[in-house]
């Protein structure tokens, strides 16, 4: 199985919610009556975020996620480091448990539910792309071994040494195969679509979340050794 395909996030379950007017023939359900006033109509839940049927990003989508992890990258720069604004407590100091992207998306009235389809989609194709390369890098590397024991073998001593290297060179032929055979398989349609949508942002996304975890990582030992201001 793939890396890509062993690493996929769970799916977001979208849920509706309609009421029911008891005893009617439809139209909108009734909250009990305030004393001396008329009955009043309930607030009908907002739909949920529906992903597109062919499960695609959209340009506008990718543009606006890259906007969200630049505040975060922002929010989450340690007090004294340039550009750190008021906005750094609020993202990652004010609910550790949330990620400062979430925060973000939240902070600038992303809908949550579309944010995290989004960053699914994001990273599942770059687990596609990883996995890619790193089948590309393997195989480059099983192909400099094998060389390098085809040329042991010219050069072996006697019969039991010829029969190791041999033994070796059939091990790392299995494994070659192996691997090739993995990186043969195709990835999903939607997967492969979505990383040429993708193609010309994973550079500034990857800075972006790697500036993030950076901050991120020097705001830990600070967070261990200040006392907790929560009750």
């Amino acid at each position: 199985m793939s890396l890509s395909r062993s690493t996929l996030l769970l799916g977001l379950l979208a849920v509706f919610g309609v009421g029911a007017g008891c005893g009617r023939g439809g139209g909108e359900p009734l909250l009990p009556a305030a004393a001396g006033g008329p009955p009043q109509a309930a607030e009908i839940p907002k739909a949920s975020f529906l992903p597109p049927p062919d499960g695609l990003l959209r340009q506008g989508q990718v543009e606006r996620y890259i906007v969200v992890l630049a505040a975060a990258a922002r929010a989450s720069r340690p007090a004294a480091a340039p550009g750190a604004g008021q906005e750094a407590s609020a993202l990652v100091d004010e609910d550790p448990l949330v990620a400062p992207d979430l925060a973000a998306a939240r902070l600038s009235g992303f809908p949550e539910e579309e944010f995290l389809w989004i960053r699914e989609r994001v990273l599942e194709s770059e687990a596609s792309a990883m996995n890619a390369k790193l089948n590309a890098d393997v195989l480059a590397m099983l192909d400099q071994t094998l060389a390098d024991l085809r040329a042991r073998r010219a050069t072996a001593a006697d019969p039991p040494s010829r029969q190791l290297v041999d033994e070796q060179i059939a091990g790392f032929e299995a494994e070659r195969a192996r691997v090739r055979t993995e990186a043969a398989e195709p990835e999903p349609l939607q997967v492969r679509n979505n990383l040429r949508i993708l193609e010309p942002y994973r550079s500034r996304i990857s800075l972006l979340q790697a500036e993030i975890d950076h901050s991120l990582s020097a705001l830990r030992p600070q967070r261990k050794g200040a006392p907790s201001s929560r009750p």
